[in-house]
Order: structure tokens, then sequence, then C-alpha cells
């Protein structure tokens, strides 16, 4: 476990041994390093290329050996030339500047690192694992610039996490940019500072893949659409209390069957609230692959029920509202499923739901007549009920945890839901 010092500005023995004996180029530390080796790399370090030896750390630091992120691009390619780094890296507080394209692959940590992706026009930075069997790729507290380009993968195996720091771009069009070619997505961005960001959209491409994209209390632009992208596979993109630069976005989630948002202005009066004053309902918007088949899923609530409260026939109720001034919808357009625990074991796995088919359980949509605020017109206002039994009998156990869902089954369909959930 030896430590190899590298200055670009060293001027002694260059054998790596000392600050004033450092070697000036990181091929020279690379050839003395072995795994489990950490090559201490002076904070003002220039050199041309970045290459990188697996097993080896690289840490920015100062004279003394103290940790000190670096404000300037070590390692700065050659025009138009791309730059690959292949891990398991761990690099701590370097910049890399590249000519075009930067591609991270097989896991590593990058922690108050600048990567710059085409100091000059349009280069990307890619993610992604060679196989399913690497770790996943960490940035930790730092600066992405990727001057006119975006952010994307080459790889089938994507697990990625950001937190912290900021991700900037001039490119016009889109910061993330996805296809049908990429696999096992898994991308969270935590604490991320976006604000820099020019594009229309965050997420562009044409989404085929499986997994998800999750932003968590980040800071986007305001006007940014969150996914321009056309998704054809099982993937989903999901917020969760972000900052939208004209307001938050608490929650929101896209998917191939729709689109779902908090709305402050449609909502039901007595539902949920985020203060004292304003309500919320959720905004589900349906596209066009949605159907009775594959409907938008929408989830609402779980709550543990304790029959001794009730009767021995708890009864669910949930509110929403239709878009649209003539709109109804049938109970197989909109319906509500409860997942309740199973008497023989008290495991969750019995299903029931109010759609009219295949089931013939349901009840057709009631109007309901008050209560919501932000509607006009004669807009239909509804509420479904359903009664259900914990247990496989009625009374075989006296309580049990339950699942509220409700679904949109009718293509190109809006509705706003009361998140709050009636028990009886």
């Amino acid at each position: 476990m030896a430590t190899i010092w590298l200055d670009s500005a060293a001027t002694g023995a260059e054998d790596g041994t000392s600050y004033a004996d450092a070697v000036t180029t990181i091929s020279a530390a690379n050839t003395l390093a072995v795994a489990t080796d950490t090559i201490n790399m002076v904070a003002t370090h220039i050199d041309t290329a970045y290459l990188y030896k697996a097993g080896v750390r690289v840490v920015s630091v100062d004279s003394s050996g103290v940790f000190t992120p670096s404000t300037i691009y070590n390692f700065s390619t050659a025009t138009s030339a791309d730059t690959s780094i292949v891990g398991p890296s761990e690099v701590h507080g370097i910049g890399i500047s590249t000519g075009d394209d930067l591609f991270i692959s097989a896991g590593g940590l990058f922690q108050q690192c600048l990567l710059q992706c085409d100091s000059n026009a349009s280069g990307f930075l890619s993610v992604g694992n060679v196989d399913s069997n690497d770790i996943g790729i960490r940035i930790v507290d730092s600066v992405i610039d990727l001057k006119g380009g975006y952010f994307t993968s080459s790889k089938q195996y994507n697990p990625l996490k950001i937190r912290g720091g900021s991700f900037i771009s001039d490119n016009i069009s889109s910061a993330i940019v996805l296809s049908s070619s990429m696999r096992s997505i898994g991308w969270e961005f935590s604490g991320v500072d976006l604000s820099g960001l020019l594009a229309t959209n965050l997420i562009g491409g044409a989404i085929g893949c499986v997994g998800d994209v999750s932003l968590l209390r980040c800071i986007i632009p305001a006007g940014v659409v969150l996914c321009a992208a056309s998704i054809s596979g099982a993937f989903e993109l999901n917020l969760v209390s972000v900052d939208v630069g004209d307001g938050y976005h608490y929650f929101y989630n896209k998917n191939m069957y729709g689109e779902l948002s908090e709305d402050t202005s449609i909502y039901r009066t007595d539902g949920a609230t985020y203060n004292a004053t304003n309500g919320f309902s959720i905004e589900a918007i349906s596209n066009s692959a949605s159907t009775g088949v594959y409907p938008y899923k929408i989830s609402l609530a779980s709550q543990y029920i304790d029959t001794a409260d009730y009767t021995t026939d708890v009864t669910f109720t949930i509110h929403f509202a239709v878009d649209g001034s003539t709109t109804s919808l049938n109970s197989d357009e909109f319906w509500i499923e409860i997942e309740h625990v199973d008497g023989a074991d008290n495991a969750l796995g019995v299903l029931v739901d109010t759609k009219a088919l295949p089931l013939a359980t349901g009840t057709a949509p009631t109007t309901e007549t008050a209560l919501w605020t932000g509607l006009s017109g004669t807009n239909k206002q509804m509420s479904i009920s359903k009664t259900i039994t914990i247990g496989t009998t009625a009374g075989t156990i006296a309580s049990g945890l339950v699942r509220v869902n409700a679904y949109l089954g009718k293509a190109s369909q809006t509705v706003f839901v009361c998140p709050q959930v009636e028990v009886s």
C-alpha cells in the first residue's frame, strides 16, 4: 500500500517517493503503482491524458499530502479525442477535460472532481458497466460540465448515483439522452444542482429500456420539459421534492402508460393538503398506450386496518374529478384495487377491485356534486366505494395491511384524484 507522488512541476529525483521527488506524468506514476497503492497528485498537476490503473487510488493533495480538490483541469486530452476510464476507478478531487467524449465504465467513485466533456463543442458523458457484475458508478459533490453535449450511456448495465455537486450544459435540446438500445438503467440524482442547464428538455430520446431515472431534492430551471422522450419499455422517470424553478414537484412519475404529478389548482376541499390552506390532487394523464388491459397505475395508500375499529366489511372510498365538461368514465375505464392479507397466513396477496370487466364486481362511479375546487362547467365529480373483507372469509383475522391503488384505463384522458383515501 505504497504512496506515489505526482507533480508535473517536480524537479527532484522523480522516483515518486516524496513531494520533492515526485514523478511528473500519470504514465510514470502508473508504472510504479500496483493495486491498493495511492497516487498523491498535487492539485496543480498538468498532464495531457488520464490513464487509469485498476485498484489504484488517485487523490488530489497539497504539498503536505492533505486532500485539496483541484480547481483546474489536471488532465486535458487533445482536440477531438475521447477519454475512457475503465474501473473500478477511485479518484478524489481531480479534473478531467476531454477533447470529445468521456466514457466511464465498469464502476468507480469520483469525489469532488471536475469532469468536462468536449471543451470545444458537443461531446457527451457516457456511463455504464461492461457487465452486470461490475460495481456501480458514484459521482459525489462534483462539477459535470457537458458544454454542448449531453449525458447518456453506451453500455447495457447502468447503475449510477450522482450525489450533490452540479450538472451543467449549453445543449439546447436534451440534457439526458436515452435510447432503445440501453438496458438495466438505474440512475439516481440526489441533491444535484441542474439550474445551469440550457436544454429545453431534461430527458429526450426514444426509450425502450428497462429501469428508471430518479431525481431527489434537485434543482431544475423553470420551463424545462421533464421527459420529452417517447417511452416504449418498462422505464420510469421519478421526481421527489424537486425545485423546478417556479415551484416544487413534490412527486412526478412518467412511464409508457402515462404521467402523474400534483396539481394545486384543482383539488377536493376536504382532501389531502400541503398545509392548512392549499389543497392538491394527483393529476394523472394517460397516453395512447394506456387501456383497460394496460392501465396507468396510481398508488394511493398503504395502511393497517384493525377490523375491531370497523365492521367486518371495510369500505374504501376514493374521490376523483374527470377533466372535460362532458366526459365521464365507466367503471372499466377508471377503477380501484385493494390488496389485503390472506386469512390463512396473514400475508398480502388477496386482490379485489371495482372493475366491471372481467370480474363483474364493480359498481358504476357515482356523481359527487360538491367539494371540488378549480373545475368549471359541468365537469363530473365522482367517488367510488369498494367493500372488502379482511381475510379469506369474514372474521378470519382481526387486522391486516391494505394497499389501495387506482387505475386509469382510458387512453389520452386526464383525471384528478384526491390522495386521501376514506376508510369506513
